[in-house]
């Protein structure tokens, strides 16, 4: 099992496909994220996206001996099939609408998938047309969560790092953060798959 190699300061995952995870630093207490490449890799970051900086506490034999003491990184360094959500740390909640991410090009990390319906105005009418869309929960770090929808077809799993550049649309009858394209993210490999 390649959690006992922790002890020895070897940073190890059995999952056995890529996975990112949201985490806390065992070591200094920041928000991190785990991340796995599914053939056993383990590394920590501090942010998502290029140039993909490493956590430094967690970069080290030592540091990772002290990792294998927390209970949050072993629930996450020893699953075996890929969550189909994950918390987020001090149990936040993903804002239903951030104007923050208003046109701007978001790095984030899937936690939650639903398929939901929504409904948005038909052109400049007032008919209201039907929205078959999935309702991503992304994770961005330093305590900070929102949601976006996304079209149907778009083919993201709960774990991966995805970049979208967010619009502003009406949906059912408030205003939410919408992307047509997801560009998901292997860190391991700096390659990029839009869906």
């Amino acid at each position: 099992m390649a959690w006992a190699g922790w002890a020895t300061g070897h940073a190890r995952s059995d999952l056995g496909e890529p996975l990112t995870h949201p985490t806390i630093c065992p070591v200094c207490g920041a928000e991190i994220f785990f991340h796995t490449n599914g053939n056993g890799d383990v590394v920590f970051f501090d942010e998502l996206g290029w140039p993909w900086p490493k956590h430094p506490c967690l970069t080290t034999e030592d540091g990772i001996r002290v990792a294998s003491g927390s209970h949050a990184i072993r629930a996450v360094a020893t699953l075996h099939v890929r969550p189909t959500s994950i918390p987020l740390p001090g149990g936040l909640s993903p804002a239903e609408f951030d104007p923050d991410c208003a046109d701007r090009v978001v790095h984030a990390v899937v936690v939650r998938k639903k398929e939901v319906t929504r409904w948005r105005a038909k052109g400049d009418s007032v008919i209201r047309q039907r929205l078959e869309a999935l309702a991503l929960a992304l994770y961005t770090g330093t305590n900070r969560a929102v949601r976006i929808y996304v079209p149907m077809r778009a083919k993201v799993s709960v774990g991966e790092v995805i970049r979208v550049t967010c619009s502003v649309r009406e949906l059912s009858g408030r205003p939410a953060l919408w992307t047509d394209t997801v560009e998901v993210l292997t860190p391991d490999e700096s390659e990029r798959v839009v869906v």
